[in-house]
């Protein structure tokens, strides 16, 4: 189905109302977005054409994935183009896990970029051969993910999955991403390098990181407590005691113990999800519903472990695409989450010896993320438990 732009641009001002936004947050550079899409969508298939890659840029927070849901919904609800990926994909009996995202009241096709990997390398491996099979992915991309002509992917700048864009772009399919980055070497020496727009401005995500934090004088303080003892559960070195109080999932973990599980976003996200679907006492409950406690949190422990600081980053990714809460607690001293510890944190990490330039840049920009993203999900959290 082909829209005009000015038709595509009023649909998702119309849906930003309709869930309960602002569309005058929405400016020039979305409706640009908005115009090569419409541009794109006007033209025929060509599989033979390499489309470039559209990166929607900025800071944590400035409300980039909100646009992109946005934009889904009104391409799969009013355009009527297909969302072909379901929650789970089969091949030669293995299943493969894919956690959707959902805005609103509906589900998304909005995936990371490592979620759109792990799905390429799953549809192209041949357990008889043990080997990667080109014609198996090109098959899977002609027939399933064509139709959709439209993919969105989150964090584009993990370097080692960004590859993936291309791949679908030389399959005529346009792919829009969203990144905290603003240089794509990896993306810039394809073909065709990205078209990349700038979305500036403050963290519009409710919440600061201090609102995660429970102090001995809240009632939340107890739920730490309670779930200190009794049955543990071990998965991957990551080990919590869950249990519902209420309409409440509540699943304890120690900050140190978890930040040195090796999990990351993917398997996060499908972790977290089975241990509310085995504790859960009401059927009717959403994964929403559940709050993440991390106890004996330690922020020192961030800036003297890199793989700790990025396997955080991605436990928080994970939060934000399922939308639970978090909270945090140190029985020997409050942790402290304020602007200051932040910058702190941003600046240790910046004047380190011996770390590469590149190292340092995605860390950065991974403390900016979890911030923002722990500021949203502490919030949620005092919400879920008023």
């Amino acid at each position: 189905m082909s829209i005009s732009a000015t038709e595509l641009w009023n649909a998702v001002l119309a849906q930003a109302t309709e869930c309960g936004l602002d569309p005058s947050k929405f400016g020039e550079q979305h409706q640009a977005i908005i115009t090569d899409v419409a541009n794109f969508l006007a033209s025929d298939i060509d599989p033979d054409a390499i489309i470039p890659t559209i990166v929607i840029c900025g800071k944590p927070g400035t409300g980039k994935t909100t646009f992109l849901y946005v934009l889904d919904t009104v391409l799969r609800g009013k355009v009527g183009l297909p969302d072909n990926i379901p929650s789970s994909l089969m091949k030669e009996r293995r299943t493969f896990s894919v956690p959707k995202r959902s805005f609103h009241t509906h589900q998304t096709s909005l995936l990371s970029v490592r979620k759109w990997t792990e799905m390429l390398n799953f549809m192209m491996w041949n357990q008889t051969t043990h080997s990667l099979i080109q014609e198996d992915l090109d098959d899977f991309i002609v027939n399933t993910i064509t139709p959709m002509r439209v993919l969105l992917a989150d964090e584009v700048e993990m370097e080692g999955y960004s590859p993936t864009l291309p791949d679908f772009g030389k399959h005529g399919i346009l792919v829009i991403g969203t990144s905290n980055q603003y240089q794509f070497a990896h993306l810039d020496a394809d073909l065709a390098p990205p078209n990349i727009y700038f979305m500036e401005g403050i963290d519009l995500r409710i919440g600061n990181p201090e609102d995660a934090i429970v102090t001995r004088t809240q009632k939340e303080w107890q739920f730490f407590n309670t779930l200190e003892t009794g049955w543990e559960t071990t998965v991957e070195q990551f080990s919590y005691r869950a249990k519902q109080f209420d309409d409440v999932v509540f699943i304890r973990s120690d900050f140190k113990t978890t930040v040195r599980a090796p999990i990351l976003e993917t398997r996060w996200a499908k972790l977290i999800t089975d241990i509310f679907r085995l504790t859960r006492i009401d059927p009717q409950l959403a994964i929403k519903q559940t709050v993440l406690l991390l106890d004996n949190f330690d922020i020192d422990l961030l800036t003297r472990d890199y793989d700790a600081l990025i396997r955080f980053v991605s436990l928080f990714d994970a939060i934000e695409q399922l939308g639970i809460g978090v909270l945090v607690r140190n029985t020997e001293a409050p942790p402290h989450l304020d602007p200051v510890t932040i910058e702190n944190l941003k600046s240790t990490i910046a004047s380190a010896i011996g770390v590469s330039t590149l190292t340092k840049t995605r860390t950065l920009v991974g403390i900016d993320r979890f911030a923002s993203r722990l500021g949203q999900a502490g919030h949620h959290a005092q919400q879920l438990v008023a």
